[in-house]
């Protein structure tokens, strides 16, 4: 039994949790489906303020996530999740069957709450129906994480004198440099999936981001910018930089300068934005050249969010809005022309980079979804659950930035 945690944990305690999960809905009556994640991380971090030492650590994480779906009558899913940590470890298993048990007793509760309300309302009985999981490729895999330095055996001290020297830099470039705060950190995630289907899965992933934020005094007034740097590699993006994807005779899909580079170049940036004299006010048209960041998050807000099922079916209505794309089953945008021909956007999470997995939180192959294809509006993203509301096919993108959280649909 390992006395200590680490993402190594998750082979050894892979088989037992398989079988704790393939043999569950055996023993509860009216349990259709489950499913386990469990995610371990192994990260440092270093934090540098004005050429000095703010902040450094190293820290893991454990958690798991149960879902189970169960009704008699009618099904509903439960939900159990919890951070938990070594003192677990002995008895991982123990915790794993106690939390399927609640997820289970969530679901028939759940169930048995849905089957009243359509007793009771003509209207909602049309919409509270089985909760059922669109058919995907069932499987058994595991993904390595890519990486030249382990983040694991990257010494602390040696994070924490390169953010600093980046830090003095960034400092001294100019006396206008008022403040600057570098951080960096890098980890290892390893998440393992299981359900009752026969799915089981064990992905690891390595990620590593660089922060800079700088504030320059400038004649008039001050001026702030702050920018990340990070990819799915190891500590090698900080102290080297990146440049991946695209064709071997080509230009890389993707380049991240090093820290230090990266932030002296925001920091030039910075400067000359202070610099700058206000602009002027004008009544007149005028062309307006926009910062890639604001486009981003133009398309991330509007077409992004607004392209995910979870929200059009209004399950997110409550906490992040709807969607224009969809009233209704009847009423909606699929197959209407929403922009220009010349707009195609897709959500794509097999695309190297921070969205990058090969399966989604539910075990889904993620795979490129076509949201606007020269300007008509073609489908959402999706889980099994909201593919199987509007007989689509899942397309992965059901994720949880933590085992211990209900997974959302996202880009």
């Amino acid at each position: 039994m390992p006395d200590k945690v680490t993402i190594d944990v998750i082979p050894q305690f892979r088989e037992a949790v398989f079988d704790l999960v393939s043999s569950y809905p055996k023993a509860k009556r009216g349990c259709r489906y489950a499913d386990v994640r469990i995610e371990v991380s192994e990260g440092k971090v270093a934090v540098a303020e004005n050429g000095m030492d703010k902040f450094s650590g190293e820290d893991y994480g454990f958690a798991f996530g149960v879902r189970v779906i169960a009704g008699d009558r009618i099904s509903a899913p439960g939900y159990c999740g919890e951070m938990v940590g070594t003192s677990d470890l002995p008895r991982l298993n123990k915790r794993l069957s106690e939390a399927l048990d609640h997820a289970y007793e969530r679901a028939i509760a759940n169930a048995r709450a849905k089957e009243d309300a359509r007793s009771r309302s003509a209207v909602l009985g049309d919409v509270l129906g089985d909760v059922t999981l669109a058919p995907v490729d069932v499987r058994q895999d595991t993904i390595d994480a890519r990486y030249e330095i382990d983040p694991r055996e990257l010494p602390l001290d040696e994070a924490v004198k390169y953010v600093r020297e980046v830090s003095e830099r960034v400092k001294g470039i100019d006396s206008g440099v008022a403040f600057n705060y570098i951080s960096a950190y890098t980890q290892l995630e390893r998440q393992l999936f299981v359900s009752t289907e026969g799915a089981n899965i064990d992905q690891t992933t390595a990620v590593t981001q660089g922060t800079c934020f700088v504030v320059a005094q400038g004649p008039d007034a001050h001026q702030e910018l702050y920018d990340f740097t990070g990819h799915q590699r190891g500590w090698e993006l900080i102290t080297h930089g990146i440049e991946d994807g695209g064709p071997a005779d080509g230009e890389p899909i993707i380049h991240f300068d090093h820290l230090m580079d990266f932030s002296l170049e925001l920091t030039r940036d910075t400067i000359a934005l202070a610099a700058c004299k206000p602009l002027k006010a004008t009544d007149k048209e005028v062309v307006v050249v926009t910062n890639p960041h604001y486009n981003a998050l133009l398309c991330h807000e509007v077409v992004g969010h607004p392209t995910e099922l979870d929200r059009a079916l209004k399950f997110e209505t409550g906490y992040a809005g709807r969607s224009w794309f969809l009233r209704n089953l009847k009423e909606n945008q699929l197959g209407q022309r929403v922009g220009s021909d010349l707009v195609t956007t897709f959500s794509d999470p097999s695309i190297e980079g921070f969205g990058h997995y090969i399966y989604d939180d539910e075990g889904t192959p993620a795979r490129r979804i076509y949201h606007f294809d020269n300007g008509i509006f073609n489908g959402f993203s999706n889980s099994r659950q909201t593919a199987a509301i509007v007989g689509a096919e899942p397309n992965g993108h059901y994720k949880a930035t933590d085992a211990s959280l209900v997974p959302l649909i996202r880009m």
